[in-house]
């Protein structure tokens, strides 16, 4: 706690050392696990205008030490289960392996490190893919038909909602622009792109959540 907000000191290795500690299983399991840094973790808040690299470096330095991958504006082929493929017969039609599928993972927004164009550079045309972002506003940037599946956060779902109100929350009134705030975005982004927007489990600025529960999102992808 610091200066009234809710975020770490100048030193947040406690935090940090926290935070690992809950991610390490994951790529301890041989999980793929991937991120996308957010405006925190260059030290800008709701009132902050100046980003800190150095702090930026320090969480990336932290997640890759664990084994999980951080993305700024770049694409990587995922890697898919071994399977193998049934020996073709006589009456059976021979199967074809499927399409690499690729994961887009584009820079914070708020620092301005966010640069869609330069993500979709380095993916194979047509290719099938999930785009990740940490801010919702970043979203607006890609082209349409370029991210038909794209994921967010940034929000923290509002924190704090009122009942039977799906538009109302905390964020309507200390943010100047539109809100998107969780889940799928209606009408948002160019034609061919569709976002998804995760309430996340944590805080920002103040550590409330009211009829906003933590949410880790589970998504079933399946071959057309």
């Amino acid at each position: 706690m610091s200066n009234g907000f809710y975020k770490p000191g100048q030193t947040p290795s406690a935090e940090l050392d926290q935070v690992a500690n809950l991610l390490r299983p994951l790529p301890a399991a041989n999980i793929p696990t991937y991120a996308v840094l957010g405006n925190h973790d260059y030290d800008l808040h709701q009132s902050g205008t100046r980003r800190d690299d150095a702090r930026a470096a320090q969480v990336r330095q932290t997640l890759e030490k664990l084994g999980i991958e951080v993305l700024q504006n770049e694409t990587i082929e995922l890697p898919m289960p071994d399977r193998p493929f049934p020996a073709a017969a006589s009456t059976a039609p021979r199967t074809t392996p499927p399409s690499p599928l690729y994961l887009v993972g584009i820079g914070a927004h708020r620092p301005q490190a966010d640069n869609p164009a330069l993500a979709l550079a380095m993916l194979p045309r047509s290719a099938p893919r999930v785009v990740m972002m940490h801010n919702p506003d970043t979203f607006e940037q890609l082209p349409a038909n370029t991210a038909p599946l794209a994921v967010a956060g940034h929000t923290h779902g509002g924190q704090i909602r009122l009942p039977f109100t799906p538009d109302w929350s905390w964020l309507t009134f200390v943010m100047d622009d539109e809100v998107h705030a969780d889940g799928w975005i209606q009408q948002y982004g160019q034609p061919g792109n569709r976002l998804y927007v995760n309430r996340g489990i944590g805080f920002s600025v103040v550590p409330i959540r009211i009829n906003c529960p933590p949410e880790i999102t589970l998504f079933t992808l399946q071959r057309g």
